[in-house]
């Protein structure tokens, strides 16, 4: 997600998202096979990063927080 008036380069091999505002929400969606919830969330936690464009030369390793009780 790219902030409103951002002008710097881009890197190559990420999505790029040109916001209008400095608020964001983000939602991602699993997709289950033969019932299998447990194989779908493993994939959103294996695939899903989110990190500042200034960490991605570098990123941080990606923490999961389960908010589902």
């Amino acid at each position: 997600m790219i902030p409103p008036g951002y002008e710097g380069d881009l890197p190559e091999g990420y999505f790029h998202v040109q916001s209008k505002t400095y608020h964001h929400w983000f939602f991602l969606r699993a997709f289950v096979q033969n019932g299998d919830l447990k194989a779908a969330a493993d994939g959103v936690r294996a695939g899903a990063r989110l990190y500042p464009l200034s960490q991605a030369a570098n990123p941080p390793e990606q923490v999961f927080h389960n908010h589902s009780g």
